[in-house]
């Protein structure tokens, strides 16, 4: 079979990722003034999802992520520099469904590493990772909570928290911690959830079979979603079973652009358990992973 070029992959790549369709048509999202503050500048390099960091430095501001990257690591580059091929000689795999993907503050860049201009405050990802059946991976929850208090290309938006009846505790819990990062942030049930939250807002959907989210869990494949409920299981998208707790993250899939355009996120968290732990784990940042599980 013809080799692929390692730089081909990479167009094919962004192009699945620009090409993913909204699956409800609502409100679009509204922004609002990024938080001043936040966490330094920063790029960090890591491979399998987040698994393993091997690079973590402060950036400066206002250069490209590209020029960012070259002044920490040794990168190689295709299509006039515009794609990254390898990281300090770890290198793009075609055949083998591996490339570097970078995300702004948890959230897939949609615009290539020379387009992107760094905020102050931007968390930026490297992640060498496998994509053969994780295409639509279009958020990551490992660099909660900057995708709501930083955004990405310096917009921001309001927050809304949604939950079940049983798991009010848990979301007053969070809701708490999101104020005192001075976020705008609205807590509600489920089933008082407007369409206009969905569109406008980012979202934190705390449930475990609730409509909304068992239509979403029914969508697993075309959103990306690692984990869903299943019965009385969590299941893997290889089919595997657990019991416990999980928290993952997407781009809106309520936003009309669709699950790449880099505005709202969304965040489940459900299993189970009593979902606190998952709750704790992102308040303390302590995530390992792209996902947050905790199996029993």
């Amino acid at each position: 079979m013809e080799r692929v070029p390692a730089a081909d992959i990479a167009v094919i790549i962004i192009v699945i990722v620009l090409a993913a369709a909204a699956i409800y048509t609502l409100y679009p999202p509204t922004p609002q003034h990024p938080i001043p503050g936040g966490p330094h500048t920063q790029i960090i390099i890591s491979t399998d999802f987040g698994a393993h960091t091997l690079l973590r430095e402060n950036v400066i501001a206002n250069i490209s992520v590209m020029a960012a990257l070259q002044k920490i690591a040794s990168v190689k580059t295709a299509y006039g520099g515009k794609f990254v091929v390898a990281i300090n000689n770890i290198t793009s795999n075609p055949q083998k469904y591996l490339a570097w993907f970078y995300y702004v503050n948890g959230i897939l860049a949609n615009v290539g590493a020379t387009e992107y201009i760094i905020h102050k405050g931007d968390v930026i990802r490297w992640d060498f990772h496998y994509w053969g059946n994780a295409m639509l991976l279009s958020a990551e929850i490992q660099d909660f909570p900057y995708m709501l208090t930083n955004g990405y290309s310096g917009k921001t938006y309001n927050t809304t928290i949604a939950y079940d009846p049983i798991f009010k505790n848990a979301a007053i819990t969070l809701h708490k911690n999101l104020k005192n990062l001075g976020l705008n942030c609205t807590i509600v049930p489920v089933s008082e959830l407007t369409e206009k939250e969905k569109g406008h807002d980012n979202l934190i959907l705390i449930s475990r079979n609730s409509s909304l989210v068992t239509n979403l869990f029914n969508n697993y494949k075309n959103l990306g979603l690692k984990y869903r409920m299943s019965g009385d299981y969590v299941v893997d998208w290889n089919g595997t079973r657990y019991h416990g707790d999980f928290a993952e993250a997407i781009q809106s899939p309520f936003n009309p652009k669709g699950t790449s355009a880099c505005e709202n996120v969304l965040i489940i968290i459900s299993g189970t358990g009593n979902l606190e732990d998952a709750i704790n784990a992102l308040t303390s940042q302590s995530m390992k992973s792209f996902w947050y599980t905790s199996w029993n």
